[in-house]
């Protein structure tokens, strides 16, 4: 049963046991786009609060001891491949906290799992067993494709984050298919969206990669070759800091090489989401 979407969430959740990029996560704190715990959760990671300290003089992301560190906005987040714990400075929303877990400190986790993450929206469209993923700039529209496919029936996988097992096979991808954040007007403040009730898986083989770009010409969509394919991935890329910090380059080549050779990317002027899927002919 395909998933549509619904009106905002309350960000503040009473369970701890949640799930989100294939992953049981046992969270202190709410992870926007996180789902009830599932049954077939099969690994765990543990979001913990710990005490702030205002006086950090460091943000943005930096390596210590082993971790990962990133501060901003009065939150400090410290995360390896199995735990991230969370500072809230005083006077700080909480639901500022979540917003930053999902977007900076769960890709800096999952990068350090092995995860090659990339900025993309992806769906299952209805109908379908594998996923699409969708990338581009900022602002080209992938959460705007990924509502309309939405109600058009699709089962959400990931609005912002997608963590994918490059060398598996088949490719899979997984994401927090919980709801999207979506900017309701320019230079306002994205809110989070919930995706409607029903059954969500969260993981799903990877059909086609698909980048965005008003500039490509006609309907169609347009098979990149493999040069193009891969400096398409490589822009796209979530979080770059994190392999960068860590000098993961080369195996970050390596994956989204493979991932070219066995994952379709096309390029696509933003449109009707059903006409698209139906010209990738997916399973």
């Amino acid at each position: 049963m395909a998933a549509g979407r619904r009106g905002d969430a309350r960000l503040i959740m009473t369970q701890t046991a949640l799930f989100g990029f294939g992953l049981q996560l046992i969270s202190a704190i709410a992870v926007p786009g996180a789902l009830a715990q599932a049954d077939d959760a099969a690994e765990g990671i543990r979001i913990a609060l710990t005490e702030p300290d205002p006086a950090e003089p460091r943000s943005g992301f930096w390596r210590e001891a082993g971790l990962i560190a990133y501060r901003h906005g009065g939150v400090t987040f410290r995360c390896n491949a199995d735990q991230v714990t969370v500072a809230i400075d005083r006077g700080v929303d909480p639901i500022q906290a979540g917003r930053l877990l999902v977007a900076n400190a769960l890709p800096a986790m999952l990068w350090q799992r092995g995860a090659l993450m990339l900025h993309a929206a992806t769906v299952i469209p209805a109908g379908c067993n594998q996923a699409v993923a969708l990338i581009g700039a900022s602002g080209c529209g992938k959460s705007s494709v990924a509502l309309a496919a939405l109600d058009q029936g699709a089962e959400l996988i990931g609005d912002d984050s997608l963590a994918i097992a490059a060398d598996g096979d088949p490719v899979v991808g997984a994401g927090l298919p919980g709801g999207c954040f979506i900017r309701t007007a320019a230079g306002a403040n994205r809110r989070f969206v919930a995706a409607a009730p029903g059954p969500r898986r969260g993981v799903a083989p990877l059909a086609a990669i698909v980048v965005l770009d008003h500039r490509a010409a006609g309907a169609v969509p347009l098979r990149l070759d493999p040069v193009a394919a891969v400096e398409a991935l490589l822009a796209r890329c979530h979080r770059p800091v994190i392999p960068a910090l860590c000098h993961w380059q080369g195996e970050v080549l390596r994956q989204i090489s493979r991932l070219a050779q066995t994952v379709p990317v096309h390029a696509w002027a933003p449109g009707d989401p059903a006409a698209l899927f139906a010209q990738l002919a997916l399973r």
